[in-house]
């Protein structure tokens, strides 16, 4: 990773088919930082790289202490990294699922502070597009954080997410984004709004568990009847969630700054509580919380990572032990091989004598005077002693020597179309680009890609001598492609009978090879539109292109 030498990273936080973010420090200005670097073969993209640098200067500008900023931008033939603010604290996703319903002050508090955010990047002409807990971050010092801001530029690069994509998560997208209609502002606002909705009721406002179900039901989006929850929304609230949840986004507050201003009027109003200490209090409150609730789960984590140390460590001390004494076990069986000899030869040139200066006779074995005497008869003429050759070394002290000697290896990059993970001989390693250092010999590589319905893998063989070795491999070719499925106005996608997916949106659909496969587009209105599709070793991605308002 192209990093300047000031930035050292810490540890991988998580990868995804997109960056990987890792915790850094910044040793020049001695503190936290958090990395996130695009996989090369986006970086290497000539429009990604242009829209990414410009987009990322523009959020970059945004000094405002409910936005995460952006400290560095660093880039390279292979490499595009953003260095951002490091939070200590925990996301409003984290918050929720320990504590489901917050209290109408916190819940207010942190929309407060988001609508404060929005405000200073809409000013600007930055719009979020995928605002969701996960993008919330609750300091230690009880600030809310906006953060990901500018990164669905790279979500949206057409040969990413392809023709009719969407941008955004299904649960917090606004119906005109499922639409595939314009964003604005107020689309940041109607993501707000469903999360103070969650956040005082504890429930989502879309109910969908899957990309289709939520596309579906944004189709048909009414807003929640607040009736319904009047005793956890308090009315004096109603009028704001129903503004920023309206379904036309023209009768929809006309941006952050408005409903910022709407929020703090309600506040003073009704004696609702805005002020930092408010949110600092419940933040404060929660951390204390949290370890009693969580220690449970993690208890049995911690027992089992002693007990494999303890393991590893006894291996260790076993593995010391043992060659300790293959080694002093050689000693003296070198020695008892020499030493009557020795004795025998006392006259005899010091350098003939293979005994370490201030080595003791004491040391022989206690039958060594019996030897002594056999020896003197031996004639005065015989040669004097020479070093013991290769040849009567014993077999444990060969043993001992191959088992010094490192096995001989091959440092092997790997590289994938599409990045993904890795398994040699069954063991996980990581996600592609990567490099492994292996034995020389056959690997067995498999790559897991996510969707596909069968496993790619090859056969590696490493050969001697040989220090490095690259493979190179495109898993397109063990799949039929069908890259792009647009369908007006919109469609649920059935790959042979079962429904994957929803337009607008359809991500791409993987078969097996060989096959006769049947793809159909439904929609409630209108006939469906079917055709069969046979795939082969090589073939190029197909795309559906289907206007389902026309007659066949």
């Amino acid at each position: 990773m192209s990093l300047p030498a000031h930035i050292r990273l810490i540890r991988e936080i998580s990868r995804s088919s997109i960056a990987t973010v890792w915790e850094g420090y910044d040793e020049r200005l001695q503190r936290k930082v958090l990395v996130k670097s695009l996989h090369p073969q986006l970086a290497r993209d000539s429009e990604l790289r242009v829209r990414f640098e410009r987009e990322a200067r523009t959020v970059a500008s945004l000094a405002h202490p409910n936005i995460v900023r952006i400290y560095e931008l660093h880039s390279d033939e292979e490499q595009l990294s953003l260095v951002f603010e490091f939070v200590e604290g925990q996301t409003l996703r984290e918050l929720l699922k320990t504590h489901k319903m917050l209290p109408a002050d916190a819940a207010l508090a942190i929309t407060h502070e988001m609508l404060a955010g929005l405000a200073a990047a809409h000013e600007k002409g930055i719009i979020h597009r995928d605002l969701k807990p996960e993008n919330v971050l609750l300091s230690k010092q009880g600030e809310a954080k906006i953060t990901d801001f500018g990164w669905a530029i790279v979500r949206d690069l057409p040969r990413l997410t392809l023709d009719g994509a969407l941008v955004g998560t299904p649960e917090y997208m606004a119906p005109e984004q499922a639409a595939g209609e314009e964003v604005t502002p107020r689309t940041d606002l109607f993501a707000l709004g469903l999360m103070l909705f969650e956040m005082l009721t504890g429930q989502t406002a879309l109910r969908g568990r899957t990309w289709q179900e939520c596309l579906q039901e944004l189709v048909r989006y009414q807003p929640p009847r607040f009736s319904d929850y009047r005793e956890k929304i308090p009315p004096e609230l109603e009028h704001i969630l129903a503004r920023l949840l309206d379904r036309n986004p023209a009768r929809r507050f006309e941006n952050a700054t408005t409903a910022h201003e709407a929020l703090e009027a309600v506040a003073s109003q009704w004696l609702f509580s805005l002020a930092p200490d408010t949110l600092r209090d419940f933040i404060a409150h929660f951390m204390t919380e949290t370890p009693s609730e969580t220690e449970p789960a993690e208890k049995p984590k911690t027992r089992r990572s002693g007990r494999y140390a303890m393991i590893v460590a006894l291996a260790m001390i076993f593995l010391t032990v043992f060659l300790i004494y293959k080694i002093v076990e050689r000693e003296r069986r070198v020695r008892s091989s020499i030493m009557p000899d020795t004795r025998v030869e006392a006259g005899a040139p010091a350098e003939s004598v293979f005994i370490e200066e201030g080595s003791e006779i004491t040391s022989l074995p206690d039958d060594s005077s019996e030897q002594e005497e056999q020896a003197t008869v031996l004639p005065e003429t015989k040669p004097p002693l020479k070093p013991p050759e290769v040849e009567q070394t014993t077999d444990d002290t060969t043993a001992l020597s191959l088992v010094s000697m490192p096995p001989e290896t091959v440092r092997l990059w790997i590289h994938s179309e599409p990045a993904t993970q890795v398994e040699i001989d069954g063991r996980k390693i990581g996600w592609t680009p990567l490099e492994e250092r292996l034995l020389t010999g056959n690997h067995r590589i498999t790559f897991p890609v996510e969707r596909f319905p069968v496993t790619p893998e090859t056969i590696v063989g490493l050969k001697q001598g040989k220090k490095t070795d690259t493979l190179s491999i495109n898993l397109y070719h063990y799949v039929g492609v069908i890259d792009t499925i647009v369908a007006q106005p919109w469609a649920i996608v059935y790959l042979d009978g079962a429904p994957v997916d929803t337009t607008p949106g359809a991500r791409p659909l993987f078969m097996t090879l060989n096959d006769t496969h049947t793809v159909r587009l439904e929609h409630p209105e209108y006939p469906p539109w079917e055709r069969q599709f046979f795939f082969q070793r090589g073939d190029p991605p197909q795309q559906i292109r289907v206007d389902l308002r026309k007659k066949p």
